[in-house]
Formats: structure tokens, sequence, C-alpha cells
């Protein structure tokens, strides 16, 4: 049925519709619609626990919000609802939360940012003399945090409805224009002749709780041509986009209005700020039941490889397992077809390490193999029926072609050692000092007899004809791991915690190139729900950086988020999230040194695992 004043929520797979009316009554309904290329299909989902319209929604993660409305354009009340429902559970439903503490509301400019809800505005309805509902226009603000409830905000600079609504940095909401109600009580007298809505940008503060114009923001002077309500804003193609709406009270607008975020520079300048995301594996489809543990490198001549994990069967990390990659000759625009590196059939060929060699230009692969029928638990305890060997190939011809890998486990791995695991992301080859050109692969393993797993390194310096065992760090309990060169010369080692009762990464140094490692401790800001992340010596800004990706979660796997450091990782002064939902292993490279960067990261609707998407980004996006 049509349906006016709902709400929606864009996710992976779609975009999902709430509520919404006639001019009779509200509805409960909830639908998805998905576009497949050739019609619209239309998916329902669970209804709200009570019909209503002229809502707010928005996503965390798996879970869908919804929050307030009315039961009908009568209504003398509007309803103080606030539901969730977690998308991913089995049998999904809606569960009825703490209500905002201010006045139940319609038409609050609601959005999703940081792993929070933030609610501006609205009006409450009351009764009127005629006996019609009554609009009173709010200022006031709130966020919403799962796992600390609502918290007051700053109050709007003026009341404000209806207005569209996005999050444009790691630490800005913009609202465009709104109703103010300057002309509520004169609709019918103004007419055609209605002045219409606002049209200046505001810029909220979520650092410093406080509220601004955002002129500075935009391309243009923060001045909109058309002030347009119920609708939305939305990312595309680098702009803001506002479609549609009303431009007056009840006349429906065609215009469709842009803008470019702007990001100024020390220099004054002006630089857009530039983010494209799209999937480059989709589980299901080449014959692969999913795709999984991405790795991406840059070679010399500028061809992007992304590299995964092909799972023939299934989603698990044993059984017939491909290492595939696609190669792109176009920064990640458009990629060439599926190539099969690595194939033995039915057994597992995985846990992609590629590094360059910057002499040679040859890109070497460093991958883990097991018997498909081995499972990682057995293998650890020794009781497999073989045991898990590491090897490498190469390419001298930009990912065209590859050797026949070759095993190099007697070389890399202790007889007592069972698990093994190369990366995953990338290794590095060291630049200055004593060991320049040598090439470092980070890797983890688990000794038999001892439980858990520790992080160490091997390493080539031949330009990759023969690898030798490098360091273990023994102080912490160190997993999956990433190396990366610091301005001094020193190596850090960013590991994922076997600990999981400390979900923070662990980190140590090495100042003979990886023979040896200590000061080991844990980065407090470096959050993680126990899962592999990337790490990359970068140029950011002008400045020598380290940039960061993970999904930055203690509890989910979820918020794949980006951050940056301009003093070796002391301190982590940059962070934006690429995608606050669904999200697990990444993967990032430099596309062009100082500005523009990209991240291949598992991620998906309801699952992390759905698609491996390709994330390009400058360094104004990530400054926000």
């Amino acid at each position: 049925r049509p349906l006016v004043q709902g709400a929606s929520v864009g996710d992976a797979a779609g975009l999902i519709c709430v509520g919404g009316g006639d001019l009779d009554r509200s509805y409960a309904d909830v639908v998805r619609l998905r576009w497949t290329g050739a019609k619209l299909e239309r998916d329902r989902l669970p209804d709200l626990p009570t019909p209503t319209a002229f809502l707010g929604a928005a996503r965390l993660g798996t879970f869908l919000y919804a929050l307030g409305g009315a039961v009908s354009p009568t209504a003398p009340e509007a309803l103080p609802g606030f539901w969730r429902m977690d998308r991913a559970a089995k049998m999904p439903r809606w569960e009825s939360l703490p209500p905002l503490p201010g006045p139940a509301r319609i038409g609050a400019s609601v959005t999703p940012h940081a792993g929070a809800i933030y609610v501006f505005g609205g009006a409450s309805l009351q009764r009127g003399a005629d006996g019609k509902p009554a609009r009173t226009y709010l200022r006031d603000s709130y966020r919403y945090r799962p796992d600390e409830g609502w918290r007051r905000l700053a109050d709007l600079p003026a009341p404000l409805v209806a207005a569209p609504i996005i999050a444009a940095g790691s630490d800005t909401i913009l609202l465009f224009g709104g109703d103010d109600g300057a002309n509520a009580s004169r609709v019918q007298e103004l007419k055609e002749r209605h002045p219409g809505f606002r049209r200046d940008v505001l810029a909220y503060d979520t650092t410093g709780d406080k509220w601004g114009v955002a002129s500075g923001l935009l391309a243009a002077s923060g001045v909109l041509p058309v002030g347009l309500v119920t609708t939305n804003a939305v990312w595309w193609n680098n702009s803001v986009v506002i479609p549609g709406g009303e431009d007056r009270p009840g006349h429906r607008s065609s215009a469709v209005i842009a803008a470019k975020t702007l990001v100024q520079e020390k220099n004054g300048a002006m630089t857009a700020a530039k983010l494209t995301q799209n999937p480059v594996f989709r589980s299901g489809s080449d014959g692969y039941h999913t795709f999984r543990i991405p790795a991406l490198i840059l070679t010399k001549k500028g061809t992007l490889l992304a590299f995964t994990e092909g799972r023939v069967s299934g989603g698990g990390d044993a059984g017939a397992i491909d290492m595939l990659l696609k190669r792109s000759e176009d920064g990640g625009r458009t990629w060439g077809p599926l190539q099969v590196v690595w194939t033995d059939k039915g057994n597992t060929c995985g846990n992609a390490c590629p590094v360059v060699d910057a002499a040679t230009g040859t890109v070497h692969l460093l991958m883990t193999h097991n018997l498909g029928e081995d499972h990682e638990k057995d293998i650890h305890a020794g009781t497999s029926k073989s045991s898990r060997t590491v090897w490498v190939t190469e390419s001298t011809d930009d990912g065209r072609t590859w050797a026949k890998p070759r095993d190099i486990t007697s070389a890399a791995k202790k007889k007592n050692w069972g698990w093994y695991a190369t990366g995953p992301g990338v290794g590095i080859q060291i630049s200055q000092g004593p060991h320049k050109g040598r090439l470092v692969i980070p890797c983890d393993h688990s000794e038999f007899g001892i439980g858990g797993t520790r992080s160490h390194v091997i390493y080539s310096d031949d330009n990759g004809k023969s690898w030798q065992l490098g360091g273990t760090e023994m102080e912490g309990a160190g997993n999956e791991c990433q190396v990366a060169e610091l301005s001094d010369g020193r190596l850090l080692l960013n590991m994922r915690n076997s600990n999981r009762e400390l979900k923070e990464r662990g980190i140590s140094y090495s100042s003979d190139g990886g023979i040896t490692w200590s000061g080991f401790h844990h980065d407090a800001t470096l959050i993680e729900p126990i899962c592999q992340a990337s790490l990359l010596r970068a140029t950011f800004e002008a400045k020598p950086a380290l940039l960061y990706s993970n999904p930055a979660d203690r509890a989910k796997r979820l918020n794949m988020t980006v951050r940056v450091s301009t003093d070796d990782g002391k301190t982590w002064s940059v962070s934006r999230s690429l995608f606050d939902g669904p999200s697990a292993y990444s993967s990032l490279t430099t596309l062009a040194p100082g500005n523009e960067f990209a991240c291949l990261y598992e991620c998906g609707d309801e699952k992390p695992y759905e698609t491996i998407t390709l994330a390009r980004f400058n360094a104004a996006w990530l400054r926000g």
C-alpha cells in the first residue's frame, strides 16, 4: 500500500522502510526494498509494536531502532515509544527500550554516529482549541548509547522539525534547514506565498557538545538553494544529496540538492572529502560459499592486488579453501576476473600475506596449508592427521602469473610448534638502517604443551630467495599480527589478543629488524572484539604516519574504523568509521602518498562475511 511519512534506513541489502501512514491512519509495516538489477524486490520484516508515522529510525550494527511518531494524522499526542530489533537474531522481534527522557515527539531528526543514536528537535502534540492536534516545536537534543542509555545534549539554536540529517565526520553531524514553526499559524493565510523552510545548515560538534553554522563544511556558502523537509540526506558520489520532500507546508517538491563536504587545510585551501565503497568479492558467487581473509597491496607499477580465501562449501576455517586474487589497474575503480593463485583439491590454502620488494618489483606471497580434514583445535593439540605448513610463491609480472608454491616450513617453523598463521594482512620491507631491504612477514603460532598462541616474524635478506625465523614476542599472548616500521627505524608489532578478557591490542617493539622483541604493552585506544587488524606505514598530510583499521568494538565484530597516528603509535589523533555494521578482517594500502588510501574489509548487513568491500578515501575524508 502507498505510505507517507515513514522512516527509511539503508543497509547493505537495500532500503528498510519503517512505519508510515495515509490520510486515515498509521501502519506498523516494516519492509526492505531490494533492487536486483532487473526489478524491485520486497521483503517483509517483523511489524513495529504499534502503528506509527512521522517517526525516526536509525541502524547501529545489526540493530534497527525506531522512535516516536503518531498513530494517526489526527492523534492528539505523540507516541513515547523507543524500540529496537536485532535483524541478525534467529527470530527477529522488536523490544521496548527506555523512552527518550524529553517529551514524546514526531518529526525528530535521528541519525547514527560512532556507536550512538542522536536525536534532535521534533514536535510534541496536544489537542488545540479547535480539537485538532497542535504542535509545540522542540529544541532539545539527546544521545543514546546501548551501554549507557540516554544523555541530554546542548539544545538546538532554534526549534526544528523534519530536518534532513547526516553524520559528516568523526565529530560532526549536519542538519539541513528544517521547519522552525515560524509561520505555522499562517499556513492557510499564506498558502503559495509561504516563504518555505529554513535554508541554513547547522553543524553539531559531538566532541564539544556545541552548535555552529556549517558554512566552512560545504562547497557552497552553507545556505541551501531550497529548504526541504520530510526527506533524507544521503551520501552519494562523495556528495551529500537531499532528494525531494516538502519545500513549503503540504507542497511536494521534485528538487534534488547536493553539496560536496570540504575540509580546510592549513594553507587555507579547501579539499573535497572523498569516500567510495564497492564490493570486490560477494559470498555465494563464482562457485564459492564464502570469501574471507582479505589482503591488499599496491605493486611497484601501481597495480592493486586483492587476495582472499575462497571457501568452497562453507564459511568455516577448515575444508576446501583456495587462494584467490583480483587485480585492478585503475586504483580499485574496476577489477579483473577472479584468479586462482593456489588450489589443492579438498585442502586448505590460505592466510595471504604479500610483500613487495621495492628493489625488484617482485611480489612475494606467503601462505599456509593444511589438510582439509584437519581442524585448528586438533592442530593446536597435535592430534591432527597432519600439521600446518608454510609456503611462498612469487609474481614478477604484477600478479598476472604466479610461480609454483614452495614449502619453507623447515626454515619458518619449529618442530614443537602446532598451529601457524602468516599474517593475515601484509608484510613490509625495511627502508632504513643496517637491515635496509629486509622483507619481514608477521606470523603467529602455538607450541605443543603450552596453551594459547604467540606472535613472531620471519624474514628474508636475499630478496625472498630464502626465509629465516625471526624473533617471537614472549611477554604477551599475541595472535594474528601486523608489523610496521617506525620513523626511527624500529619495528612495531601490533597483535590480536589471545586473552579474551582484555579487549585491547598488544604492542611490542624490535630494534634489530625483528630478531628480538620487547616493551610489550596494551594500547587502550585500540579496542577490539578479538579480531584481526591492519597496520600500515604511510604519509598522511605530508607527515610520517601509521594507519590502522579494525572493528572498533569490545563486544562484537562491527564498526570498521580507520585511525591515524603521527607520533609512531603513541596516540591516535584521527579516527573515522567506514562502516558501523558487522565487519571483521581488513587490509590497508596507500593509493597516492599523503592523500589517498584504500581499505579492503569484510562486511555485511546481517553478518561480517557477506562481502569483501573496497573503501577508497582521502585524508580530507579521514579528517571529517
